[in-house]
Order: C-alpha cells, then structure tokens, then sequence
C-alpha cells in the first residue's frame, strides 16, 4: 500500500514490540497461572513452550507482516483466499481481549487512587480490599445483584479509554515515543522491588514454591495446555499483533534479531516478576500460618494482593504505592497500544481496498467507545468471574487454534521453504534448523493441546461456575472459531466456485499456479510493492523450477481463483495430511459423542481444502 507509514527508527519497533509483550499479564496471568498449576511444575512446560512454539511462531509473523507489508486480515487471504476468515477471527479476538483487560487497569486506577490516603486501607486485609471495596464481588454467581454496575469501576475504565485515545490518535508516531517510558519504567521498579521482597520472612518457602517442580502437575495436561496459552499470550502470536506491527517496518530490518530480543526479554521479565511474586506469597503463607499452596492457588487477584502487601513494608509505603500501580498501569497499557494499532490496522486496510481514507482519531476514538460499552459487563459486582470465563475460554482456545491453522496455512500454501527465501532477502540471515523444524511441529502441539483443554473443560466445568456463565465462555470461543472463521472460508469457496462456473470455457482450468499460493499474482496488473527490497527468482534446491514471486494486489483486486488446478508438493506435504485425518476422525469422533460439535464446521473445511 503506498503512502503507508513507518516507525520511526528501529528502536521505537523494538520498544513497541517490547511493551507490547511486557504487560501486565506477566504480573498479573503469569504468577496466578503458575500458582494455579504448580508452581515450578508450570515453569517447565512454560519454557519449552517458549523455545518450541512462542519465539518461532512470533519469528514467522513478523517475517509475513514485514514481507507483505499489511495486516493480518489481508496477508491471510494473500496465501489462501478461504482464510479470509483467520484474520477477522484475530480482529474479534482482540476486541474481547482488550475489552477485559482494560478492566483490570480500571482495578489498577482505584488502587492508585487509594495509594494517596494518609493510611494504606489494604495493610490490615489486602484480600478483603481487593474483593469488598475495589470490586464489591458477590460470593458467588448464584446470589442476587451479580450485575449491579459498580459506578466507579465504570469511571475508572473510563479513564483508561481516555488515555489510550490520547496516546494513539496520531497513530504510530506517537506509540513509538510513548513506548519507550512505558518499558523502562516496570523494569526498574520491578529490580527494586524484588531487592526488598526476597529478604521477607517466608519469602523462601515461597520460592521454593515457585522453583522446585512437582511430578503430579506435569503429568496434568492442562498445566502443559495453559503454560503453552500463557506464552502466546504474552508474546501474542496468533492474535494478527506481530504481523501487524511489522507491516510498518523497513523492508530490511532484522526481524530475526528483534525475534530473539523480544521473546527472550518478556520470558525473562515473567521469571523475575515471579520472584518478586512468589517472595511475598511466602511472606503472605508465613504471616497467616497457611500452606503456601493456598495462597499461591488464590486466582486472578492474586498480583494485586501480594504486591499490595508487599508494598506496605516498605518505609513511606504511599509512595512506593503511587510507583508501582503507575507501572502496573504503564505495563497493561503498552499492550493495549498493540493490540489497537493491530484494530486500527485492520480498518487502515480495509478501507485502502476501497480507496477510502478516514483519519486515524476517529478510528481510534470508535474502537474505544466500542471497546468501553462492552467493558461495562465486567465492572459488576460479578465481573471478575466473567473475566475469568472470558479469560480462559476465549485467550486460552482462540490462541491455541489460530497459531495450528496459521502455521498448516503457511505449511501447505506459501510453504516454510519459501518463508525462510522471504527471511534471507530481506535481512541476509539464513534461518536456523531450529526454527524450521519447529514451524512442522507446533501445528501438533497446539492442535493435540487444543484438544486436551477442551476434553477437560467438557469433563469438569472451568472453576466450577455456573452453567449460564459456563455458556458465555463456550460462546466467546465459539463466534470467532465456530462461526466466523468457516462462515467466511465457505463463502468465499462457495463465491470462488461461481465464479469459476460464470467464466468461459479457456478459463475453466484456473490460473497458473505458484508457490505463493493460489491466486498471488492473479487478476489486474500487479501494482508496485510498497517495499524497495524487490523479490529475486528462487530456485528450490530441491526442484529446479523456478517462481517468480511478486507482492501483488489484495484478494478482492485478484478475484476467486479455481481451487482445483494446483499442483501439490506429495513429499512435503504428506505428513500435513495424515495430521489433518487424524484431526477430523477425532473431530467426528469427538462430535458422535456430543463432546464438540462446533468443531465440525472446521473439519469439513480442512477436508474441502485438501
């Protein structure tokens, strides 16, 4: 797309990069999921995860977003047209996620506000605070007045709406500027506070906790299905943030560097904040003579309760109080400025197809009011339950599905071979086998975890909520997976197939395929790549044809392309398909025992395709 802006130096991408992935969940999800599953029994599946699944996949979108130069929703459709429906089902992902997210910078906001009072009023209770005065939660979802609207978590959200705006409305420009306080800022606070909390009493059985592994919770899946989710989480694969941040790039930035950069700073800051954690969950255990498993299993508000007890032994606690919910807040900021940048890249796109422009405050400003409506839901008095829900089912199924058919995407229609080309042109690095063979893998991994999540949540209800609440969980994974992603893949085979049959005789046969994938290079006359590093012929090693690739006009420039006439690489692509068989028996199996019948829409597509 001409005309489409940059980051200003490599720094502010990194720094983007670096906020965006450093959020508040690695204070808030990270400790309280590795407190849930174990402890140092979480801490294994979490790095593996890391080296196996979250650095490559990241590495692979931020190649497709620097390549391209556009955002998910129009990359997909450029490597199949069917997928079309993976970047709007990123789109949706990122609007439920953002929407209850910011509620807990609402929750950082009310205790900022506190932080000032002459007395700290968490110092006695920080969990009767938290639960009574911050959140006026019912005990449970089944007692009356579970929606009343707390009015001045509604004010707070607010608020954060508010600032977000502000920091965006220019757009990327100001992302970068803004970026490089609100990396800096945690990290020093967080170095601070770990020097004081690991000399606590208790801190020791605490990160005993934390650090020796357990065998019971590494032979439960889900600890191995949660840990690879919280990854992907924090680095974001799968949710369009990466492809869409790189699109402004350079064509010849170091992506690969930045890759190692990035998921090796955000792992590491989640590992050192859970010293921080895990130091005052000892302290917590020791000073109410609990088991440390008690309090670290205390769930989503478990960040906010020990840093909240930690900061009161500190001498002139209302000022260390004041620093840290202003790096809380910081932190979950920079992953809101994102996660908006990759929404309003969706819109920027969009409207660029249709030769439209609106200016970017506006965008920004509906997205936000949008995003603030919804958020209400989750500033009542049984909120943070469905933030819970929300958390698990949509964060936790939506990441682990999208980054299986991403990579089975790129696997079968643009090839790794062709991805590693792409990477080589663009920085003059060769890929490392590790990444490579990685990018085979991770399609089992995150499908076959999939799996393991969902049969588990079908066995035993998630936190043990009610039905009603149980459904709106199963629904905000259902609309982008179950609805969104094949209604928009069988339309547009549907839409392909017409009009291959409106089309003369000569036409019938399709048009030549190429390794980009059906349809790159199709249509009208290609226009000129919005990039200077100009693809060169590539030759396989292995097959001595030899592709000329080009960066050509969107999906809708191109038209529906005749799906029949491709050539299919058997030998690469073999594997691939027994994977896929093995995917739809247990698809069919599953759904003959009423165990998942949504997922049978996308095992007639995977058939369909292949």
């Amino acid at each position: 797309m001409a005309g489409r802006p940059q980051w200003g130096t490599t720094r502010e991408f990194i720094f983007v990069l670096l906020g965006y992935a450093i959020g508040i969940g690695n204070l808030w999800r990270f400790p309280y999921l590795c407190g849930r599953y174990g402890g140092g029994s979480f801490l294994i599946p979490y790095l593996l995860s890391l080296a196996v699944v979250g650095a490559p996949t990241y590495l692979l979108e931020l190649i497709l977003g620097q390549r391209f130069q556009k955002g998910a929703v129009e990359v997909y459709p450029m490597l199949h047209p069917a997928a079309l429906g993976l970047g709007y089902c990123c789109v949706f992902s990122v609007l439920a996620i953002c929407t209850y997210y910011n509620v807990i910078l609402a929750w950082t906001l009310v205790y900022l506000f506190y932080s000032f009072s002459s007395h700290l009023p968490w110092a006695e209770d920080p969990e009767g605070f938290l639960m009574g005065t911050v959140l006026h939660r019912t005990k449970d979802l089944n007692e009356p007045g579970r929606g009343a609207v707390e009015g001045h978590l509604v004010l707070a959200l607010l608020l954060v709406w508010l600032i977000v705006f502000a920091a965006l409305c220019r757009g990327i420009k100001s992302t970068g500027k803004v970026a490089y306080v609100t990396v800096s800022l945690p990290i020093i606070l967080v170095v601070i506070l770990f020097f004081r909390c690991i000399a606590l009493p208790g801190a020791g059985a605490g990160l005993r906790y934390y650090l020796v592994p357990r065998l019971k919770p590494l032979l439960d899946p889900s600890t191995w299905s949660i840990a690879c989710s919280q990854i992907l989480f924090s680095l974001s694969p799968g949710l369009g943030t990466a492809i869409a941040l790189a699109s402004y790039n350079k064509p010849t930035e170091d992506i690969y560097r930045i890759n190692l950069l990035v998921s090796l700073t955000n792992s590491s800051f989640s590992l050192f904040g859970g010293f921080v954690v895990f130091s005052i969950v000892g302290y917590m255990a020791d000073l109410h003579g609990v088991p440390v498993e008690e309090v670290a299993k205390s769930g989503p508000g478990l960040a906010f309760e020990v840093f909240a007890q930690a900061i009161t032994t500190l001498p002139v606690p209302q000022f260390w109080s004041v620093l840290f919910f202003v790096m809380l807040l910081t932190l979950g900021l920079d992953s809101t400025f994102a996660w908006m940048e990759s929404i309003n890249t969706f819109v920027l796109d969009l409207l660029a197809k249709r030769n439209m422009t609106v200016a970017n405050w506006k965008i920004t400003l509906a997205t936000c009011v949008v995003s603030f409506l919804f958020g209400i839901a989750f500033c009542t008095r049984g909120g943070s339950y469905l933030l819970d829900i929300i958390d698990h089912y949509c964060a936790t199924y939506v990441l682990l599905a999208v980054v299986c058919i991403e990579l089975i995407l790129v696997w079968r229609w643009y090839g790794f071979k062709r991805v590693k080309t792409d990477l080589q042109e663009m920085t003059g690095k060769v890929l490392p086998k590790w990444f490579y063979v990685c990018w085979h893998v991770t399609p089992f991994i995150t499908g076959a975890l999939f799996l393991v999540v969902l049969i588990t949540d079908f066995r035993t209800a998630f936190g043990g909520h009610p039905p009603a609440f149980q459904a709106l969980g199963w629904l905000s994974m259902l609309i982008p997976l179950g609805i969104v992603f094949p209604g928009l893949a069988i339309y547009v085979l549907v839409e392909a197939r017409r009009s291959s049959k409106a089309k003369d005789t000569h036409d019938l046969d399709g048009p030549e395929y190429t390794e980009m994938g059906p349809g790159i290079g199709l249509g009208a006359a290609a226009p000129t790549p919005a990039t200077s590093c100009k693809p060169s012929p590539c030759t396989d090693p292995e097959d001595d044809e030899v592709v000329e690739v080009s960066l050509e006009e969107s999906a809708e420039s191109r038209g529906f392309v005749n799906l029949t006439a491709q050539k299919k690489d058997r030998r690469e692509v073999s594997v691939l398909d027994i994977y896929i068989y093995i995917y739809l028996y247990l698809s069919v199996y599953l759904t003959h025992t009423n165990m998942c019948v949504y997922m049978l829409p996308d095992s007639f597509l995977f058939f369909f395709l292949i």
